[in-house]
């Protein structure tokens, strides 16, 4: 089974893909503040279209948002992006004419599937990165963005729930 982590942002996505729980292919998407907003948009869409026909993903994961001490402007971008890449996603299993799930995974449950539980933020970013960094020898630890091992969480988390038979 593959599946596809996100964690959606307008300034930098995450992504992650596992295949049968081995991590494949990992990164993340960029946009330059100083492109029109439909222009991030774009480039986001690009980006995960093309993961998607590469790799073609049986399930996807992707955070779900959270309002607590979030600007309701930036919240809403995020939101938007989330919207967008779920869209693509439906418009793939279209193309290919494959029941596939999505799941939204809430940051919580992305943390407790790497071992990380309840704690604040900034002790859970370091607890994510280390745990993901023993998890998966093969990620290279330097220069990687927070985004990137939230997504690998995002699909670990939803690659054991579809294992184990929790949605």
């Amino acid at each position: 089974m593959k599946v596809l982590g996100i964690d959606p942002s307008l300034t930098s996505t995450g992504f992650a893909i596992l295949d049968n729980g081995k991590l494949v292919y990992y990164g993340s998407i960029a946009t330059d503040t100083k492109l029109e907003l439909r222009d991030r948009y774009v480039l986001i869409s690009n980006v995960i279209w093309d993961i998607m026909e590469v790799h073609k993903p049986d399930v996807i994961g992707i955070e779900s948002q959270y309002l607590c001490g979030i600007n309701s402007n930036s919240i809403l971008k995020v939101v938007e992006v989330a919207g967008i890449i779920e869209g693509l996603y439906y418009a793939h299993c279209y193309k290919y004419d494959k029941n596939k799930r999505m799941l939204s995974v809430a940051p919580s449950g992305a943390k407790s599937a790497v071992g990380v539980g309840k704690m604040k933020r900034a002790e859970s970013k370091k607890a994510v990165k280390k745990m993901v960094s023993l998890m998966f020898k093969e990620v290279d630890k330097k220069g990687i963005a927070q985004d990137v091992y939230d997504a690998i969480a995002i699909a670990v988390c939803t690659n054991d729930n579809i294992k184990f038979g929790l949605v």
